[in-house]
């Protein structure tokens, strides 16, 4: 019994050991590099909304349940750019080396640079006056809850904070009026605690049955004591209307400056800039802000220009929004200036044909531009940005009478010297938006384990 025992023994020992000299060694490495990109929410939609995004392999995908009898799948381009009609769910775009621009036409124009997943966004615009229907929507497009803090500021001071849970894949609309119920000038902070969240901010007007207008509130940058909100649009002095001289196309519209000093009390001033000309508008140079209350301030003084910056400086940090009532066809529009980063190494956009990009810098500057569009060759130009002046340059132009092109156009903006702000614009027979660009989305690499089959067997 013994000696059979001891020869089973040495027969299993012999065989493992066969096992283990015959093992390939399959796994050379436990890591794979991959290029990831910021992904980038587009929020959802009254009545469904047209989305251009560049870039081949860009994804476009639909974010949580679609409405009845909507079918999608997700979209992966195979140009440089193009534009794609959705449905009014939130949608996420990703790989995009050019960002993508929501444009809506439903009460006025409304358009937005779709956000990427960041943990802070500034809105100096809004109301939640009987006349305002704005709401604030936050998508979550991870796989588990978020949870965001959103905090507000009236002429009164702070509003108490809001707490709010976004479920996983899953977009939320909050009215302002639920957050600062009356407020007229309000300036929100959301803040991200956790989860993979965007947050847009739309502001819709009406007077009875009538439409005011429509657009989105841009995210500013963080409160800082010297910055640039660029793309305000013009304005020309009303004049007397007659038969001989009928009323100038921009007579009784309105800018409307807001300022918010959220911590400690500030002594501002604003310079408006144009294209050549450099001005400080009446009771601008020397605003004094209380803390934690937002102040309006309407501005009184011709605007001839295309569009203007306003250099906001203050001995305390800030935060600024510029309201824009327009006429459009036969009504009004509205739209919302908010301040710009700073681009040291360039921006990118995709647009409908006939957006006009503005371009300013403290100190002369000079950019590259290039221009995509599809069937045709990249085309890139330099254009020389002078010292303290808006520069305006458009790549396509509108369709016949104002209305919208039907075309897709893409641009990059590299800076060759300095730092320059950058916007863009877009003016039609529907009304107009206007929002700064932000600095490109820059690759980033993570690594990926790879599955090793010899794990746990002896080496």
């Amino acid at each position: 019994m013994r000696w059979r025992l001891l020869t089973l023994f040495l027969a299993i020992t012999t065989g493992l050991a066969i096992v283990q000299f015959d093992l390939p060694k399959v796994v050379t490495s436990h890591t794979s590099v991959v290029t990831t990109r910021a992904a980038i929410i587009c929020p959802d939609s009254a009545r469904g909304a047209t989305v251009v995004l560049g870039g081949q392999g860009t994804q476009l995908s639909p974010i949580g349940k679609l409405p009845k009898g909507v079918k999608e799948i997700v979209l992966t381009t195979n140009r440089d750019v193009t534009s794609a009609r959705i449905s009014s769910v939130a949608h996420l775009v990703e790989k995009s080396v050019v960002g993508a621009t929501q444009i809506e036409s439903a009460s006025g124009l409304s358009g937005l640079a779709c956000p990427s997943v960041d943990p802070s966004y500034w809105f100096v615009g809004g109301s939640a006056a009987l006349s305002g229907q704005d709401r604030l929507l936050l998508v979550n497009a991870g796989h588990g809850d978020a949870v965001a803090t959103v905090m507000a500021w009236s002429d009164k001071g702070a509003v108490p904070a809001y707490p709010v849970v976004v479920p996983a894949q899953t977009s939320i609309r909050l009215g302002l009026d639920s957050i600062a119920p009356g407020v007229n000038a309000i300036v929100l902070h959301v803040l991200i605690r956790s989860g993979r969240v965007a947050a847009s901010l739309y502001d819709q007007r009406s007077q009875g049955l009538t439409s005011l207008g429509a657009d989105f509130v841009p995210a500013g940058i963080d409160p800082a004591k010297r910055f640039v909100m660029l793309g305000v649009p013009g304005i020309n002095p009303p004049r007397r209307s007659s038969a001989k001289s009928p009323s100038p196309k921009f007579a009784g519209e309105t800018r409307v400056l807001r300022l918010l000093a959220p911590l400690n009390a500030a002594s501002v001033r604003v310079d408006v800039v144009g294209s050549g000309d450099s001005f400080t508008p009446l009771g601008l140079d020397k605003i004094e802000l209380v803390a934690g209350r937002v102040r309006d301030i309407p501005i009184t003084t011709a605007l001839p220009s295309l569009a203007y910056a306003f250099v906001v400086t203050a001995d305390a940090p800030v935060v600024a929004g510029v309201f824009s009532s327009v006429n459009a066809g036969n009504g009004s529009d509205i739209a919302w200036t908010a301040s710009a980063p700073g681009l040291s190494l360039g921006a990118a956009s995709a647009d409908i044909d006939g957006t006009t990009y503005l371009f300013y810098s403290h100190a002369a500057a000079s950019i590259a531009v290039t221009k995509i569009r599809v069937g045709a060759y990249p085309i890139t130009l330099t254009l020389a940005i002078p010292a303290e002046s808006v520069v305006a340059w458009s790549p396509s132009k509108l369709g016949t009478s104002g209305t919208l092109g039907t075309g897709a156009t893409a641009i990059r903006v590299g800076a060759n010297t300095g730092i320059v702000y950058a916007a863009r614009l877009l003016r039609t027979i529907n009304g107009i938006t206007t929002s700064p660009l932000r600095p490109i989305s820059v690759a980033g690499r993570s690594t990926l384990p790879i599955a090793d089959v010899g794990v746990g067997m002896p080496r």
